[in-house]
C-alpha cells in the first residue's frame, strides 16, 4: 500500500475537542438548519448555521500535494466538521479503499488525541466504501465521524459534544445522516 502522507484529519479530532472543553463554542440557539453543498465538492450536508471553510494545501517531502478542504461550524455545545481531502491522482490509485479508511480512523486515537473507539462500522454510500466510528475523547467528548474514500478524496463528517447532551447527540445524529455524495466525485 502507498501512504498518501500524514493523514492531517486528525486536527478535527482535536479541534472539537479543545472547543467543547474550553468553552469556546458560540451559542446559536435554535438555529435554523442550511444545506451545504459547495461548487465542485460533489457533496452536501445539513448544518446548524453557516459554516466556515478552511482550505489548506500540504506539501509532502515526495513533492505530491494534498488539499484539505474543510467546513466547520462551532454550535452549542457541539462542533461540526464536513470536508474532504483531495490527493494526487497518481498515488491514489494505488490506495485500497478499506486501507485508507483503516488508517484514518487510527487518527482519532493516535498522537496527541489518545481517544478511545467505541464503535466502527463499515458502510457504502453510492457503493463507495466507507467507515462510521463513535469515539470518547479522554475529556469526555463524544465523536461520531462518517469517512468515504471516492477515487481521490477522503471525505469526513464529524461531529464532537459533550457525553451527557441528548439533545447534541440528536443534532449530530441529524447531521451525519444528512451527509450525502452527489454524482460521480
Amino acid at each position: 500500500m502507498v501512504k498518501l502522507g500524514r493523514n492531517k484529519r486528525q486536527f478535527g479530532v482535536l479541534a472539537a475537542s479543545a472547543a467543547l472543553v474550553m468553552g469556546l463554542v458560540a451559542p446559536l440557539h435554535a438555529a435554523e438548519w442550511k444545506i451545504l453543498a459547495p461548487k465542485g465538492s460533489e457533496f452536501s450536508a445539513s448544518l446548524p448555521g453557516a459554516p466556515k471553510l478552511d482550505k489548506k494545501v500540504e506539501k509532502e517531502k515526495t513533492g505530491t500535494t494534498t488539499t484539505n478542504y474543510d467546513w466547520s461550524l462551532e454550535a452549542e455545545n457541539a462542533y461540526y466538521l464536513v470536508g474532504y481531502q483531495e490527493h494526487p491522482a497518481a498515488a491514489a490509485r494505488l490506495v485500497k479503499a478499506d486501507a485508507i479508511l483503516d488508517e484514518t480512523i487510527k487518527g482519532f486515537t493516535g498522537g496527541n488525541n489518545k481517544g478511545q473507539i467505541n464503535t466502527v462500522k463499515k458502510l457504502k454510500l453510492n457503493g463507495f466504501a466507507g467507515r462510521e466510528i463513535k469515539a470518547t475523547m479522554p475529556d469526555g467528548v463524544q465523536l461520531q465521524a462518517k469517512l468515504f474514500w471516492v477515487k481521490r478524496r477522503l471525505y469526513m463528517a464529524m461531529a464532537g459534544f459533550p457525553t451527557a447532551d441528548a439533545t447534541a447527540a440528536k443534532d449530530a445524529t441529524k447531521f451525519l445522516n444528512s451527509f450525502k455524495l452527489l454524482g460521480k466525485p
